[in-house]
Protein backbone atom coordinates (compact mmCIF):
# COMPACT_ATOMS: atom_id res chain seq x y z
CA UNK A 1 0.00 0.00 0.00
CA UNK A 2 1.52 3.13 -1.28
CA UNK A 3 1.26 6.04 1.51
CA UNK A 4 0.13 9.29 0.67
CA UNK A 5 2.03 12.51 0.30
CA UNK A 6 2.08 14.97 3.16
CA UNK A 7 0.39 18.21 1.95
CA UNK A 8 2.84 20.84 2.19
CA UNK A 9 2.76 23.46 4.92
CA UNK A 10 2.49 26.91 3.35
CA UNK A 11 5.32 29.13 3.52
CA UNK A 12 4.47 32.07 6.13
CA UNK A 13 7.16 34.85 5.61
CA UNK A 14 4.71 37.32 4.51
CA UNK A 15 3.46 39.88 6.78
CA UNK A 16 0.01 39.40 6.03
CA UNK A 17 -0.98 35.67 6.04
CA UNK A 18 -4.03 33.42 4.48
CA UNK A 19 -6.05 31.65 6.21
CA UNK A 20 -3.87 28.45 5.55
CA UNK A 21 -0.85 30.47 6.71
CA UNK A 22 -1.91 32.22 9.38
CA UNK A 23 -3.31 27.96 10.37
CA UNK A 24 0.35 26.95 9.51
CA UNK A 25 2.06 29.34 12.12
CA UNK A 26 -0.58 28.67 15.04
CA UNK A 27 -0.13 25.00 14.34
CA UNK A 28 -3.91 24.38 13.88
CA UNK A 29 -6.55 23.49 10.97
CA UNK A 30 -7.23 26.23 8.70
CA UNK A 31 -11.17 25.12 9.65
CA UNK A 32 -10.86 25.44 13.25
CA UNK A 33 -8.79 29.00 12.63
CA UNK A 34 -11.79 30.01 10.72
CA UNK A 35 -14.23 28.78 13.71
CA UNK A 36 -12.58 30.36 15.90
CA UNK A 37 -11.98 33.77 14.46
CA UNK A 38 -15.77 34.05 14.62
CA UNK A 39 -16.00 32.50 17.97
CA UNK A 40 -13.25 34.53 19.73
CA UNK A 41 -12.42 37.44 17.78
CA UNK A 42 -8.97 36.49 16.23
CA UNK A 43 -8.03 39.56 14.30
CA UNK A 44 -8.37 39.46 10.47
CA UNK A 45 -9.85 40.96 7.56
CA UNK A 46 -12.06 39.20 5.01
CA UNK A 47 -11.98 40.35 1.23
CA UNK A 48 -15.14 38.43 -0.42
CA UNK A 49 -14.26 34.96 0.80
CA UNK A 50 -10.89 35.55 1.16
CA UNK A 51 -9.28 35.62 4.90
CA UNK A 52 -6.34 37.57 5.88
CA UNK A 53 -4.86 37.97 9.15
CA UNK A 54 -1.90 40.45 9.89
CA UNK A 55 1.28 38.35 11.36
CA UNK A 56 2.33 40.98 14.23
CA UNK A 57 -1.39 41.12 14.99
CA UNK A 58 -1.96 37.68 14.64
CA UNK A 59 1.19 37.36 16.80
CA UNK A 60 0.51 39.82 19.45
CA UNK A 61 -2.92 38.50 19.86
CA UNK A 62 -1.63 34.57 20.74
CA UNK A 63 0.74 36.35 23.43
CA UNK A 64 -2.30 38.27 24.97
CA UNK A 65 -1.13 41.40 24.34
CA UNK A 66 -3.67 43.93 24.12
CA UNK A 67 -1.99 47.04 22.67
CA UNK A 68 -2.88 46.19 18.82
CA UNK A 69 -6.32 44.67 18.13
CA UNK A 70 -6.58 45.37 14.65
CA UNK A 71 -5.02 45.33 11.30
CA UNK A 72 -3.58 48.95 11.25
CA UNK A 73 -5.62 51.28 8.59
CA UNK A 74 -4.59 51.23 4.80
Amino acid sequence: MQKRPRKKTPVVDSDVLTLAEAAALLRVHPFTLRKRAMAWGVPHRRMGAEWRFSREVLTAWVQGRDAVREFPPP
